[in-house]
């Protein structure tokens, strides 16, 4: 009895600290994110229950947590705004947008509300950078207004840190267009895919009188500006999918933000690379390796073959999803004219080694490592990373998964058949 009395008494004594410990705008913050959360898991189990396309695109558009909860988090803002949870509400808002994303989607318009309000008033925030990874790759009006304050801040840090993120745009310009107009041309009339040929029609609308040459110019400026000034500065921190408080110690969060970023110098190196070597109608540098088996492997060696460069890791969940469809394509198409070739970016070798020896990846892997020679060079951020290379090793694809990756195969073995 005594024990017990103890423990309740330690216990209040807790959350009676932890109460202390958190300031108002952060309770109502954390509750915004409880009630967040618990929509985000009912959605998805609702949306497991749903097999009607039409119904499904209903419940997507009226349920979705990013599209119902945007007032309560704006609302908040207003009321801590300059503060760390004022930034965290804004973060939250911009996180929320997918990499194809409607301009008119509620979570878009949502995310240039948010941006604006990040140019208003919160340049000087010490966390700011934390929007930045957010930034990359989306379609999002208000990311270029930003990114021109932060490069004239006065915190040399923002200076160098928005040059690259800039840099990031351009290329994921470049490469965006081609590669979703390739996947276009990939999904023809295909009703399956009418959501999302829609998504993508609209972007390569909105990007239609873009001068690539210019942007990969000015790209390259800006990692010239970079190298010279910043290359010592620390890439921005990424932070994980979800609501976060800012600045409150979280270890799974704080496991996230204190991983290694390297730095903008280094960054500069594999973004150059990228934009000189990389993409589609390029025929990238051949590389050489030892394989997860100690067997040497070259990329110029698939010359002859459609090669699918697979780049992944144990634990990423779309990445693993695609592997019983990569196995029953090696048992589809003739070795002869066909190959897969794995790129691993695991900090160690060994579940590697594992994966291959059970046959969970029946096709070669490479261990590069997280901040491997491979990827660096490819420039590989998002994972899976996946390229789809001709018979002369030029990339024809980038990034088409399950079926989609079936026809960029079959186009492509196609068309070498036509040039032999």
């Amino acid at each position: 009895m005594k024990n017990s009395f103890l423990l309740l008494l330690l216990i209040g004594f807790q959350v009676t600290a932890y109460a202390q410990d958190v300031a108002p705008g952060e309770a109502e913050f954390l509750k915004l994110k409880e009630k967040y959360d618990q929509l985000m898991e009912e959605w998805w189990q609702q949306e497991e229950g749903i097999e009607d396309k039409e119904l499904r695109q209903q419940h997507f558009e009226q349920s979705y947590p990013a599209h119902v909860m945007t007032e309560p988090f704006f609302e908040l803002e207003a009321n801590y705004r300059g503060t760390n949870v004022g930034l965290s509400c804004l973060h939250q808002l911009i996180s929320a947008v997918g990499a194809i994303s409607p301009q008119d989607d509620p979570a878009n318009r949502a995310a240039q509300r948010a941006l604006q309000l990040v140019s208003e008033h919160y340049l000087d925030h010490p966390d700011v950078e934390l929007i930045l990874s957010w930034i990359v790759g989306r379609d999002i009006d208000g990311c270029d207004e930003v990114l021109q304050k932060l490069a004239k801040s006065p915190h040399r840090k923002f200076q160098g840190q928005a040059r690259i993120v800039m840099a990031q745009q351009c290329k994921s310009d470049i490469f965006d267009v081609a590669t979703r107009q390739a996947l276009l041309e990939l999904m023809g009339d295909d009703a399956e895919f009418e959501e999302r040929r829609s998504a993508l029609a609209e972007y390569q609308q909105r990007k239609a009188g873009l001068n690539l040459e210019a942007r990969r110019q000015e790209a390259l400026a800006l990692l010239d500006e970079v190298d010279a000034q910043y290359a010592d500065i620390n890439m921005p921190r990424r932070t994980p999918y979800g609501p976060m408080l800012i600045g409150k110690p979280d270890p799974e969060v704080d496991q996230i933000l204190n991983y290694p970023r390297g730095t903008l110098g280094t960054a500069s190196k594999s973004l150059r690379s990228a934009l000189v070597d990389f993409g589609i109608g390029r025929t990238p540098p051949d590389f050489a390796a030892i394989d997860v088996n100690g067997i040497p492997r070259r990329l110029h060696d698939y010359r002859g073959k459609v090669l699918v460069l697979m780049f992944s890791f144990k634990g990423c969940g779309p990445c693993e999803a695609m592997y019983p469809h990569l196995r029953e394509l090696l048992t589809k198409y003739s070795p002869d004219q066909f190959a897969i070739l794995g790129i691993m970016r695991d900090e160690e070798i060994e579940p590697v080694q594992e994966a291959v020896k059970d046959g969970t990846m029946t096709w070669p892997c490479i261990h590069d490592g997280p901040e491997g020679p491979i990827i660096s060079r490819w420039n590989v951020t998002s994972f899976p990373g996946i390229y789809v290379l001709d018979h002369k090793g030029t990339i024809r694809y980038m990034g088409p998964r399950e079926k989609l990756l079936e026809r960029a195969i079959e186009k492509t073995l196609k068309s070498a058949s036509e040039t032999q």
